[in-house]
């Protein structure tokens, strides 16, 4: 297991990702990108409503390596986003544990039927 983290940093950073490589499943990969969303010009013209000034606003939503669809992670805190990541860390390993476990029981019945 080889531990890869690849962020990418400029002005406007087009995505930020956590990869944690196996050699026999595939390998974890959680990120963030952003997702332009276009603002309705209604918003952009309302004077109680600050914060428009231009008419598309980008949204952190979060990508994984298995292709799931991702969500958006703009209210998470720094400690909700690291447990987040850990949730899904932790899926994949009972994934994967659950494969070598089985993978492991088919073989010691192979074995048990060849001794017999």
């Amino acid at each position: 297991m080889e531990l890869k983290q690849l962020f990418i940093f400029s002005e406007k950073p087009k995505s930020v990702e956590i990869e944690i490589k196996y050699d026999v499943v595939n390998n974890f990969v959680y990120g963030v990108k952003n997702q332009s969303k276009l603002v309705s010009q209604y918003l952009i013209d309302e004077d109680n409503l600050g914060g428009f000034e231009e008419d598309c606003s980008y949204l952190p939503i979060t990508y994984f390596g298995d292709y799931r669809k991702g969500y958006d992670v703009r209210l998470f805190t720094k400690d909700e986003l690291i447990s987040d990541v850990l949730k899904h860390y932790e899926r994949l390993l009972a994934i994967i544990s659950k494969k070598k476990t089985k993978c492991l029981l088919v073989a010691m019945r192979i074995k048990n039927k060849s001794v017999l």
